[in-house]
């Protein structure tokens, strides 16, 4: 019997736009090899649906099932011929909980050009991840826990992000990422020429590595980390915005709401610390010291 993490594949599918339909079946051919008699779960949006409801029906799947890890993956994405098996043998490394398989972060092509297998930053790319076990369970609490005026509105892997900050725990994103994102289909949020939609790091990259032949993704050797992993933030995602979004999110509120009242819209706020007032607190902090 084999120890090796059982570790599935899970596929969000925009059904409702028919070109989607051409992606998903060339997804299935480069899956099938992978996979052998297993099959990815495929989720279908029947219709327009935000991230909010999709990603926690996905999460929901996987959280169900219990495998040692899953994979989570766009319909619109490409992948290498490793993926599984390069998923599989990255559990042997003391990862976070989430692995970022699509790493976009500005730095990724020097890290990579320097040897670099790994980049810790609190960033998680949604064409492409890793959930390890207790991770989409974790995700379905933290939806429940964090306000609907907030996680209704930003995209899943926003969500994804803000929850690992919470642990102050760092995502490690793949160098090299295992799955391109294909810009030639049109993004179902209208964010078409977004700079975060195409790695700078694909596995297939030949000025990165020359040979395939001694770049071998399938082997723990490959993702071992020499040395300690880089941390870098990102300029999308800085610690000071994620520290605000905390505090709203603790206080219950929405992120642009008044961290007094807790209900009217903020209108000043300090950069630093991220703390805000409306115009009637403001008016009333400073109109009682002054008086």
């Amino acid at each position: 019997m084999s120890n090796a993490p059982r570790v599935t594949v899970h596929v969000a599918h925009a059904s409702f736009l028919p070109e989607r339909s051409a992606t998903l079946d060339r997804l299935y051919s480069q899956l099938a090899p992978q996979m052998g008699k297993r099959k990815a779960v495929v989720h279908r949006s029947e219709e327009r649906e935000h991230a909010s409801v999709w990603a926690r029906r996905v999460y929901a799947a996987v959280a169900a099932e219990n495998a040692d890890a899953a994979i989570i993956l766009n319909d619109d994405v490409e992948i290498s011929d490793e993926l599984v098996a390069a998923a599989t043998v990255m559990l042997e490394q003391p990862t976070s909980r989430i692995i970022s398989l699509h790493c976009v972060h500005p730095m990724a092509r020097s890290l990579a050009e320097s040897g670099q297998k790994w980049l810790r930053t609190y960033h998680v790319s949604g064409p492409a991840y890793i959930m390890r076990k207790g991770a989409a369970a974790e995700a379905q609490r933290y939806y429940d826990e964090t306000p609907k005026d907030w996680n209704g509105k930003v995209n899943e892997d926003n969500v994804l992000i803000q929850m690992m900050f919470r642990h102050r725990e760092p995502v490690w994103n793949s160098l090299p990422a295992l799955v391109t994102h294909d810009t030639t289909v049109p993004s179902t949020l209208g964010f078409d020429n977004h700079a975060g939609r195409a790695t700078a790091v694909p596995w297939h990259d030949r000025e990165l590595w020359p040979d395939p032949a001694t770049r071998d993704l399938s082997s723990p050797e490959f993702w071992r980390p020499e040395g300690e992993i880089p941390f870098l933030p990102t300029h999308w995602t800085p610690d000071e915005t994620l520290l605000s979004h905390e505090i709203a999110n603790d206080l219950g509120i929405g992120p642009q709401a008044c961290w007094w009242c807790c209900e009217r819209p903020a209108a000043f706020g300090s950069p630093k610390s991220g703390a805000r007032l409306c115009h009637v607190c403001l008016h009333a902090t400073v109109g009682g010291v002054i008086n």
